[in-house]
């Protein structure tokens, strides 16, 4: 989840209740606001953007609207057939104490942090009163709360349902972009490395069950986007709920983990 304080990107959709289906070329007739823990809401200070996905669109939260533990954007269309989504989202609270988390590899640039002895009090008072000088910790790896954010990272579909990190999918079914139907996980946090001359798998586990999927990597930097596509044939060998995994090989030729989570494949009706 975004952490809280800090700016970030919000994807909300557009959807036309005539046609039934996304709504593209509508983003100068949206008018967005942002409520902050349920209070009332006001005008965003950022204008909202059309997103490189086909009925998708993106906005700016500033630093100050991220200010509170749960957040809500709220918006209207001035077409009257278009209804835009209301997304709501559960800030995390920035990291300020390493030495009472988990240390996780794999490792990860930049996962540095410093430590003064007053901080070390919430650890043990008996640990705070045996240093002298400022303390210096130099991590390699993922935090507890990092890892957690690389889990809650969103994956935006338009048809394969997602709550919480859990994609569902249905036997025998195909998921193509052309059909508005992939699934596409957006970087909103602006965490991943340069995935510019990469690759990317969507690794799929459970029992005897081991399906790898190749991808796509869309947009540069913070918007970045890794996209899948699953044929009927692979979709009718699943049934179940299965852990995912979708993993980057850099052009460095490093590994990366962008998202972990559950992927459920439902029984086609006989």
């Amino acid at each position: 989840m975004p952490t809280r304080s800090q700016s970030h990107i919000v994807i909300y959709r557009a959807f036309n209740t005539l046609t039934g289906t996304l709504q593209s070329g509508d983003v100068a007739n949206h008018s967005l606001q942002w409520s902050r823990d349920d209070a009332a809401a006001s005008a965003m200070t950022n204008a909202p953007a059309a997103h490189a996905t086909a009925g998708f669109y993106q906005v700016a939260v500033s630093a100050s609207e991220a200010d509170c533990e749960i957040g809500t954007l709220i918006g209207i269309s001035s077409t009257s057939s278009v209804l835009l989504e209301k997304v709501s989202i559960a800030y995390d609270l920035p990291v300020k104490l390493a030495a009472s988390q988990s240390f996780y590899a794999p490792s990860k640039a930049g996962d540095a942090m410093s430590l003064t002895t007053p901080a070390l009090n919430a650890v043990g008072e008996e640990l705070s009163e045996t240093l002298t000088e400022p303390l210096s910790l130099s991590i390699n790896g993922f935090t507890g709360s990092a890892l957690a954010q690389l889990r809650a990272l969103p994956v935006v579909t338009q048809t394969p349902v997602v709550m919480e990190g859990l994609i569902t999918l249905v036997q025998g079914d195909d998921y193509f972009h052309a059909d508005g139907r992939s699934v596409a996980l957006l970087d909103t946090t602006g965490q991943w490395p340069s995935l510019s001359g990469g690759s990317v798998e969507l690794l799929i586990q459970g029992g005897d069950t081991s399906v790898a999927i190749s991808g796509s990597v869309f947009g540069e930097a913070e918007q970045a986007e890794v996209r899948f596509e699953l044929e009927s044939e692979e979709t009718e060998q699943l049934a179940g709920v299965f852990d995912y995994q979708i993993v980057a090989t850099l052009e460095s030729g490093r590994r990366v983990t962008l998202q972990l989570g559950k992927l459920k494949v439902v029984s086609r009706v006989q």
